[in-house]
């Protein structure tokens, strides 16, 4: 099995790494829906018209975005608080996304060739180099295709990674958590004690910390407590 990221982009924390990621991905979905809503709801002229198969992709894709959203926040949340089950679950739903994505570029290869017309800008083939136009746009859209899905790949390491960090470091965040209890316990122990460190106090055994309160040592430093009265002979 794989080791999980340390670290996200060399240096930057698994945290960072997957805020920035949901944070893209919910700007994306919110982009995906509206302009579907604009397009098939409003009615609003955004270009030519669609044909029913394009209608149909457009709604597909809102309808996987509204699906999206919960998972993206529920992400998002996950990893400001440090919630395994939360940054599962996000991991789960992009691990889905990320299998659609394959599925798409491969059932669109092999349909298309990548020398449709959506692919190739007719200027390309209007002088007779339709051969090269073809080649290189393949190329070019293969390479590109590539990218990103070793893109989307890297970004579910990300959110793994976290995930397994969150289960084997449990919901600290480390250094800065234990900077903060520290200060939150000198701040504890400042109101406790309030400003009496250098004047007399309760303390009068070394034992009582405030009135009605135990503390932390024992008598004169002794090993045996004795409640009974008078105490058994020796």
């Amino acid at each position: 099995m794989a080791a999980p990221l340390r670290e996200f982009c060399c240096g930057c924390s698994l945290t960072f790494g997957v805020l920035l990621i949901a944070t893209l991905h919910l700007i994306q979905t919110v982009i995906f829906v509206a302009l579907t809503t604009a397009t098939l709801v409003l009615r609003a002229e955004a270009g030519p018209t669609l044909s029913d198969q394009e209608i149909a992709q457009q709604t597909l894709t809102a309808i996987f975005g509204l699906v999206a959203l919960p998972f993206i926040i529920t992400g998002i949340w996950g990893a400001l608080r440090r919630v395994e089950t939360s940054v599962r679950l996000y991991f789960v739903f992009l691990a889905i996304s990320f299998v659609v994505d394959v599925i798409f570029i491969i059932v669109v290869g092999v349909k298309t060739g990548f020398c449709s017309k959506a692919f190739i800008p007719g200027a390309l083939t209007e002088q007779g180099g339709e051969a090269f136009a073809c080649g290189a746009t393949r190329m070019f859209v293969i390479v590109s295709m590539v990218s990103l899905t070793l893109i989307e790949a890297y970004c579910l390491a990300t959110v793994w990674s976290l995930a397994e960090d969150i289960k084997m470091g449990g919901s600290g965040t480390g250094f800065p958590q234990l900077r903060k209890n520290a200060a939150m316990k000198a701040q504890s122990a400042a109101t406790f004690r309030g400003d009496l460190t250098y004047f007399p106090s309760f303390e009068a055994y070394g034992s009582l910390a405030a009135p009605t309160l135990g503390g932390s040592r024992r008598f004169f430093g002794g090993t045996k407590h004795v409640i009974d009265f008078p105490p058994p002979p020796e």
